[in-house]
């Protein structure tokens, strides 16, 4: 919002309680069919403006599919995740919202965050404060609508007759600090719609504002100052690797902060927890959406952490991803590069990086994805910059509060729209070009432009990937020939470069970060 629209909404308010005030004087009455008008007001122009945005973002690229399919699933002993995938079935009762437990649990896991170390989020008081929200989020447009095209535990559509593949390529998807998968529902669904089968979790490491455990207890975010990092442990800390790699001058290391220590160990915590999702839907999912998955294409997703947590979970298990999409990732942390296996290879397989400008080409994370991206080899990788972007123009905002789609419906189009490319390779000098739009932008604020273009060029890349055995042969025969022109074999962790190795390992095994 620019300054003019700023002072001119703080005038209008003023002017607005300014006249309620002398109506409470003049009439009480009248005072309140003013307010109640003005409810009733506020309350459609929300809900109108956000139903606009998602149509804008729904029509703005045609899908092969109708409607999408959900269902929450949990690894047994582990995290739930929400398992989205391509349907034909449209059911009006069985339509889902954002927030599979809803918007007042979602809205209790901030407000923890508010109120840490004043209130018990178990306690009584955080129980009065959960009815105060659940019956006031219902008063507002975000309590009661619903995710266009998503639809609960419906069944999978069959795969087109026009299609190459045998099946729909897998998504897993991680979330970023302070959020879960569901911040990224209405994406995910468009993504879904598009032929994709795409598996969000919810971390069960305490990097979620709240996540529901298997035995229904609440497990809150977990602040690393809560502890004593390196001596003690919570329930879920204790479960963290002691030493991740291995490394002792790392870990002993007093100039290395505890807290990118602690980060370190629950990155490789939640790439364990992305693997097992993995494996879970692949074998033990249901029948029918198992039946309909291409093994043979699975891709690493994340956002922010979630990005972090992508790569990571791929560069241990190289020789089962495609792909990885990798959304604004958190690279750099208190002065370290990390997750260092990752910086230490490299991305394992080919990449799109959609980075936003709030992190300009001098900031250390900026820093820190052009070093990762220096240390790729014989990789595909496209870095995509959203301009004037935000890290939070990557979730669902505009979908959530009124952002001002509806009255942008005539205005010119935004410069947000069209995102600037930088395709680098290990055979060509990286190139600069505009990302070539799948459809022309509408006119809407740059959070919605930026999300259709994400959800565009995120497609456009996924459409390119080749099987993971084209993949894998193309990476094998390039570190070969990369070795043989160097004139003696680089040194390569084992178990990154073993191709023998089973595609399935047991749920407790984590190849390269025990």
């Amino acid at each position: 919002m620019g300054i003019l629209a700023t002072v001119c909404t703080v005038v209008w308010a003023a002017a607005w309680l300014g006249g309620i005030v002398f109506l409470g004087i003049y009439d009480p009455t009248i005072m309140g069919i003013v307010l109640a008008g003005s409810y009733v007001a506020g309350m459609l122009y929300w809900y109108l403006d956000i139903k606009h945005a998602a149509h804008v973002f729904r029509h703005s690229n045609e899908a092969p599919h109708r409607t999408v399919g959900v269902r929450s699933i949990r690894v047994p002993g582990s995290v739930a995740y929400r398992c989205y995938y391509p349907s034909e079935e449209k059911l009006c009762c069985r339509q889902e919202g954002w927030f599979y437990e809803g918007v007042h649990w979602f809205s209790m896991g901030y407000l923890n965050l508010l109120t840490k170390g004043y209130i018990n989020p178990d306690g009584c008081v955080a129980a009065c404060l959960l009815c105060i929200i659940k019956f006031g989020v219902y008063l507002v447009p975000l309590g009661w609508i619903k995710v266009p095209d998503l639809y609960k535990d419906v069944s999978i559509a069959e795969p087109l007759s026009n299609s190459k593949q045998k099946g729909y390529p897998l998504i897993v998807f991680s979330h970023g600090l302070i959020a879960t998968g569901e911040e990224h529902s209405l994406v995910l669904t468009e993504i879904a719609r598009h032929g994709y089968v795409v598996a969000a979790l919810t971390h069960q490491d305490g990097s979620a504002p709240r996540a529901r455990k298997e035995d229904g207890s609440n497990l809150w975010f977990l602040l690393p100052q809560d502890h004593e990092v390196l001596d003690q442990c919570t329930d879920v800390t204790c479960e963290f690797p002691k030493h991740t790699d291995g490394d002792l001058e790392f870990w002993n290391n007093e100039a290395v902060s505890k807290f990118a220590k602690f980060r370190e160990k629950q990155v490789v915590r939640r790439a364990k927890e992305f693997n097992m999702v993995k494996r879970h839907i692949l074998e033990f999912g249901p029948k029918e959406v198992v039946d309909g998955i291409d093994k043979s294409r699975v891709i690493a997703a994340g956002f922010s952490y979630g990005a972090t947590t992508a790569a990571l979970a791929a560069a241990s298990l190289p020789d089962e991803y495609c792909g990885a999409v990798l959304w604004d990732g958190w690279f750099h942390i208190d002065g370290i590069d990390y997750p260092r296996l990752v910086h230490k290879h490299g991305l394992q397989h080919p990449s799109l990086l959609v980075d936003s400008s709030q992190y300009g080409d001098n900031h250390p994370y900026a820093e820190a994805v052009k070093r990762l991206l220096g240390k790729t080899k014989n990789q595909r990788t496209l870095s995509l910059s959203l301009p004037e972007s935000t890290h939070e123009h990557f979730v669902d905002l505009p979908f959530w509060v009124p952002s001002g789609s509806l009255c942008m419906c005539g205005g010119p189009k935004n410069k947000s729209a069209r995102a600037t490319v930088a395709a680098t390779t290990t055979a060509t000098k990286t190139r600069t070009h505009r990302a070539s739009a799948r459809k022309t932008k509408p006119s809407s604020p740059g959070h919605l432009a930026n999300l259709i273009t994400l959800r565009d060029q995120t497609l456009e890349f996924l459409e390119s990937l080749d099987p993971i055995s084209v993949d894998l042969e193309r990476r094998m025969s390039g570190e070969n020939k990369t070795n043989r022109e160097g004139g003696k074999e680089e040194t390569v962790d084992v178990k990154l470069a073993e191709t023998k190795a089973p595609h399935h390992h047991a749920i407790d095994e984590f190849p390269a970060l025990d």
